[in-house]
């Protein structure tokens, strides 16, 4: 379709629209804006042309552009105030629209087929010549592009790599000593490029649903949104839950770490369940005392902490590996059963729902940020896992990182304020993130409900409701249960707690939510806009039916081998 100006008047000339759409300066910068965000390329077409016959008829012109604004006035598209006369000039906005669109027909014969293309004039042709150049020959593919970059693409990288690297860190040595380091290398590398395809499949799926109006307007699409899209109401309600049973596993794992971690500090002052207790009730209560937006800005501080002195443990672990002991064990076979461990550490794709909203849902920004935002905790886990391993000595494993803790030197207290921070970060962001989502399902159960507290102790109900205990029942509906859990377990001798709560976060949790799920609604989508194609092209995943076949199996696998391994066949 083409963008074409009439005089000082910009339109749009869509064929599939009845009546041409009169754009203003503003309008049509913010539209260009937002096809180049979707995949188009522009074209500026530039030259004297004869004017169109129209032009040379200003009080018709007039009668034109008037009746077009009318048009999209009674469609209520736009607010604006229709006068007799333009309101007169609406059914033969068509009619006008004849001569203007035929002659940005034969504009198009100049340029053969481009997929959007303006004649431009002094004072917006700077902005168009920020897109390039037009190229000697110009297609109407629009042609997918992995990766861009602009000064916003920065931030949401370090966003994403700081959000992946966690409490999960320090199961990884654990999980990679029976395969050995370069086999649990080489499951580290696939896990990432799989996580990293999956997201560009999410990010798809939500520029579609995005194109085809189908998402809200102004809100992040959820993956829940996703699921419902594509699987219907009930699919959607099923995905909600397995995603509350993989964030519940999750925080399992962090409660019940962070109580080893808080036992080893106060040198065994507090029992590992003790610590629990007290580390869940003390988180509770800085941010009762300090609020969200306090213990969030908090957390990010302690975020910065922890990196840093993940790095120093990291340079000083490499410099003491033993390279024989880290190349020394090599047993492939049992590389699958780290899958899940491996997976808990790499996935990001809780944010991506911001990730999108806040780069515009341009496929290109998001797809560069998720490659090196993930491509950072990648070789972070990497040199973690050399360090770790490399240390490590005799036949029968010992974690290396628990080992420096129980030491009582001062090595080991530095390392146990840094295992304190990875999973203290990590279950303040993951569970105050989880109580909003319980937050909001209680907000859901409660509006139509408020009706009925029509008295003044009702009133007051509602507004204690709203401004107090709203928010303290979410934070216990998401911090009891799994400490309930955790000390349930410990009580019956149940050990290594965290570490199997993390496997089965990731063995299920993300193998199912971000495994096959993706694959499986972006076939779908595909599916219905080939039919339906929606208002503006969508940038496609490479690959096609074999990747998406390809990521659906390997998610399955992961979560077929964890349920053969829970039953003892292998």
């Amino acid at each position: 379709f083409a963008l074409r100006r009439l005089g000082s008047f910009w339109f749009d000339f869509n064929s599939t629209q009845p009546v041409p759409e009169l754009l203003s300066k503003t309008e049509l910068s913010n539209f260009l804006e937002e096809k180049v965000r979707l995949g188009y390329s522009i074209f500026p077409v530039r030259g004297n042309y004869p004017p169109a016959d129209i032009e040379t008829r200003p009080r018709d012109l007039q009668a034109a552009v008037d009746a077009c604004r009318a048009h999209y006035c009674a469609l209520g598209h736009i607010q604006c105030e229709i006068t007799p006369s333009a309101a007169g000039f609406a059914q033969s906005a068509a009619g006008y629209a004849q001569s203007p669109a035929g002659y940005a027909q034969s504009d198009a014969e100049y340029v053969q087929s481009a997929a959007v293309f303006a004649q431009c004039d002094d004072d917006l042709t700077a902005p168009l010549l920020a897109y390039g150049d037009c190229p000697p020959a110009i297609t109407s593919d629009v042609k997918p592009a992995l990766f861009s970059f602009d000064s916003r693409v920065l931030s949401t990288i370090l966003f994403i790599a700081g959000t992946t690297i966690g409490g999960g860190t320090l199961s990884l040595p654990a999980a990679a000593s029976a395969p050995g380091f370069v086999p649990a290398a080489g499951a580290l590398m696939t896990c990432s490029l799989v996580l990293f395809l999956e997201s560009c499949l999410m990010v798809e799926v939500t520029v579609r649903m995005k194109a085809e109006g189908s998402a809200r307007e102004g809100e992040p699409v959820s993956f829940q949104q996703m699921a419902e899209r594509t699987l219907g109401k009930i699919g959607g309600t099923v995905i909600g839950l397995v995603y509350q049973s993989y964030s519940y596993a999750a925080i399992l794992a962090y409660c019940a770490g962070i109580g080893d971690v808080v036992s080893l500090l106060v040198k065994g002052a507090l029992t590992i369940a003790q610590g629990q207790v007290v580390a869940v009730f003390g988180i509770w209560v800085v941010i009762l005392l300090m609020g969200k937006k306090g213990i969030s800005n908090v957390n990010e501080k302690l975020n910065y902490v922890f990196l840093t002195l993940m790095a120093l443990i990291i340079f000083v672990g490499l410099g003491q590996a033993n390279l024989t002991e880290l190349l020394g064990t090599s047993h492939w076979m049992k590389t699958p059963n780290a899958a899940g461990i491996l997976l808990f550490n790499l996935v990001f794709h809780d944010v991506l729902p911001l990730v999108c909203h806040s780069l515009d849902y341009d496929v290109r920004k998001i797809n560069t940020a998720c490659f090196f935002g993930a491509l950072i905790p990648l070789c972070a886990c990497l040199m973690y896992m050399a360090a770790a391993l490399g240390d490590a000595s005799g036949s029968t494993f010992v974690d290396p990182i628990m080992h420096i803790m129980q030491s009582g030197t001062a090595q080991g207290k530095v390392v146990q304020v840094w295992a304190l921070l990875a999973i203290g970060t990590s279950f303040i962001g993951c569970g105050m993130a989880q109580a909003e989502y319980e937050a909001s399902l209680m907000r859901q159960f409660m509006e139509p409900r408020w009706h009925n507290f029509t008295s003044d102790l009702g009133k007051k109900f509602k507004s204690m409701w709203e401004r107090y205990l709203l928010d303290q029942f979410a934070y216990a509906s998401v911090l009891l249960p799994p400490l309930i859990v955790s000390l349930t377990l410990l009580a019956f001798g149940h050990s290594s707690l965290s570490y199997k709560a993390a496997d089965l976060a990731g063995a299920y949790g993300v193998s199912i939510l971000y495994g096959i799920m993706p694959p499986v609604m972006t076939f779908i989508l595909r599916g219905q806009q080939a039919i339906k194609a929606p208002s503006a092209p969508v940038p496609t995943t490479p690959g096609g039916p074999l990747l998406l076949l390809g990521l659906f199996l390997f998610g399955l696998t992961v979560t077929i081998r964890e349920d053969a391994r829970l039953l003892g066949y292998c």
